[in-house]
């Protein structure tokens, strides 16, 4: 694929993503608590998340995380790094079929970045991986008032680190 085409097919300056987290607390059965940290991609238009229909719409990037120590965690305590496509209805062929290029462009994407570097490690730098290869250079959050917090990608990755940092200092 040429550069040009695989440009055309990515850039968008409005692109960013939402950092949103999922946490879940022990059950009955699990003693353990558990956060997902979710990167899906929205469009930013005059510091407001607007829908966007487009080849990485649903598109979100996850961590994990245990409270669990012994859980197969990498050195900033997450595992479990995932690009996906989340569907909110049944995927038809016809959807499954669109999800397919795009997914092909990240993982070229990341074999590059990994032939450069090596394996990312941290989730942060994962995400920041799947960024470059997506041309987003910009994070966004709502805070604890909703108000929709915007970063650029140095914080960002500050912004993850943080979140990273202070979920795992409520089980020490």
């Amino acid at each position: 694929m040429s550069g040009g085409k695989k440009s055309l097919l990515l850039y968008n300056k409005d692109l960013a993503f939402l950092i949103s987290l999922e946490e879940r607390s022990p059950r009955s059965y699990n003693t353990h608590s558990y956060l997902s940290i979710n990167l899906s991609v929205v469009r930013l238009e005059d510091g407001r998340i607007r829908s966007y229909y487009g080849d990485f719409e649903n598109f979100v990037v996850t961590g994990n995380m245990s409270s669990d120590p012994t859980d197969g965690q990498f050195l900033d305590g997450t595992y479990g790094w995932v690009h996906h496509f989340k569907a909110n209805s049944p995927i038809r062929l016809y959807d499954a079929e669109k999800m397919i290029k795009p997914l092909r462009i990240v993982r070229n994407g990341l074999t590059t970045w990994e032939k450069k570097l090596g394996e990312p490690s941290s989730f942060p730098s994962y995400a920041a991986r799947i960024a470059s290869v997506l041309s987003i250079d910009t994070y966004c959050k709502y805070d604890k008032n909703d108000d929709l917090k915007v970063y650029d990608t140095i914080e960002g990755i500050l912004t993850l680190k943080t979140i990273i940092s202070e979920w795992r200092e409520r089980f020490k």
